[in-house]
């Protein structure tokens, strides 16, 4: 996609640099988010997950079916 658009062969370095800091970020969220449903599930009762930490888990870390 050069040929269009120029800008991201000149910005190329930049643009790995920000996609790789996204992932490690979203990596670790989604670390912080096992660790809450780990939690939640060991302290459960019974074998449904209240609404409230699913809406958590997927608004606040990226967690979907």
């Amino acid at each position: 996609m050069g040929d269009a658009y120029p800008d991201l062969i000149k910005t190329r370095d930049f643009i790995v640099k920000i996609l790789l800091t996204e992932e490690q970020q979203f990596a670790r969220t989604l670390h912080n988010g096992m660790k809450i449903l780990k939690t939640y599930i060991e302290q459960m009762e019974g074998n449904v997950i209240d609404g409230e930490i699913v809406f958590k888990l997927k608004d606040t870390y990226g967690f979907s079916r």
